[in-house]
């Protein structure tokens, strides 16, 4: 049955100080043999979570990817469940790698069938999450495993937008949020930033005038002058004038930043944003979108506007809100049919109704805009979806 897991774990944080970060893998496959399994593989998601991409023990990527969407390690990965299958007389086990809630890759771990029991698992379980801390962490040091992700090359302004990201998704059992962006090869001017502080979780969601690296580097302005603000216990309207100040100060050419800065009380469920030109967020109570959350707009960041307005709501427990930035909307397909308000609250509803978490939930919209257009977006688009669950620090989140 192989070492006990404690002594495999003792052993994997030891090697983690010293080891050649491209070859972390090595070291867990290493680890599932050592654990009882006759072998095992990583596979990490790419950037649009199509595919989940082989990377081989010495960091180099391997030559199996599997669709998530028609494949049993793909069914793991959505549902952020173990599945396993017999094959002959070997289980194929995978067991989801997650960072938190924001979905890395999988697992599989290949064993004997007469070795299978739920002990076994929830070992394997076990190595996962630590899998998912060590990749997070030894990421920062190696390009293996973003070269995995990335299926085709990506553009200067793109690389330099998702290394601007936060992780795609947040989890705790008060709220729960994810993003995603489009076009993942070529994205360049939109951008979200959240964090968690106290009882408070803050977000801003950034649109930028135009395309490719002036895009860019306004909306890394746009974020880097929130997080300041934000890092000061400076309120929305504040972070406002600071970051419309910065913009104005770094371009002479009327570069403006469309925006959502918006906090959440996790204690109260009170909900403020102010709206810089940005399409009004959903608010989905149920399987329905319930409300259209309507401020006065102020003028986009970088054309020295002030905050006409502030919207507040008060959230129930369950409650979503949906931001979007307009190539959701306004984008069209090659033959001019654009999305539409009407189809996005449509696809809402739907997705809504299949009681998926907010990732799944992001992932499966973001292919829809994707597939109504060909894949051939003529502006960059932005998802978040947040999801009140209230309650106290340590109480159960829902669904």
């Amino acid at each position: 049955m192989g070492h006990d897991v404690e002594e495999v774990l003792k052993r994997l944080l030891k090697q983690s100080h010293g080891m050649e970060p491209q070859r972390l893998v090595g070291h867990y496959v290493d680890a599932v043999r050592d654990l009882g399994a006759e072998d095992g593989s990583v596979f990490v998601v790419d950037l649009q979570q199509r595919e989940l991409v082989e990377v081989r023990p010495d960091g180099s990527t391997g030559p199996t990817t599997l669709p998530v969407d028609t494949t049993l390690a793909g069914r793991a990965f959505m549902t952020s469940e173990v599945h396993s299958a017999r094959i002959e007389d070997q289980v194929q086990l995978w067991v989801p790698v997650i960072d938190g809630a924001d979905r890395l890759g999988m697992l599989r771990v290949d064993l004997a069938a007469e070795s299978f029991d739920d002990a076994l698992v929830e070992r394997f379980v076990t190595l996962g999450s630590l899998l998912a801390e060590m990749l997070v962490a030894r990421a920062q040091y190696t390009d293996a495993f973003g070269r995995a992700a990335r299926r085709r090359p990506t553009t200067l302004a793109a690389d330099m937008q998702w290394a601007l990201l936060p992780p795609l998704t947040l989890r705790t059992p008060r709220v729960a949020l994810s993003g995603m962006l489009e076009p993942a090869y070529d994205i360049g001017g939109d951008a979200f930033d959240y964090a968690l502080n106290d009882d408070t979780l803050h977000l801003a969601v950034f649109d930028s005038m135009g395309h490719g690296l002036p895009a860019t580097w306004a909306a890394t302005i746009a974020v880097g002058s929130t997080r300041n603000s934000r890092r000061h216990d400076l309120s929305a309207a504040q972070a406002y004038v600071a970051a419309d100040a910065a913009l104005r100060a770094e371009f002479d050419d009327l570069r403006f930043v469309t925006a959502h800065l918006a906090t959440l009380a996790l204690d109260t469920g009170t909900f403020r944003w102010v709206n810089a030109g940005h399409p009004a967020p959903l608010l989905i109570r149920g399987h329905t979108v319930h409300d259209t959350l309507n401020c006065a707009p102020s003028w986009p960041l970088g054309l020295g506007g002030e905050v006409v307005d502030q919207g507040e709501v008060v959230l129930q427990r369950g409650d979503r809100i949906l931001f979007f930035t307009d190539g959701v909307t306004e984008a069209r397909r090659p033959s001019g049919e654009a999305f539409g308000t009407t189809r996005l609250i449509d696809t809402v509803e739907r997705t809504a109704m299949a009681g998926l978490g907010p990732a799944e939930t992001m992932r499966r919209l973001s292919h829809e805009i994707l597939d109504h257009h060909a894949h051939e977006l003529d502006d960059d688009f932005t998802i978040v979806l947040v999801e009140y669950t209230g309650g106290g620090p340590e109480e159960p989140g829902l669904g």
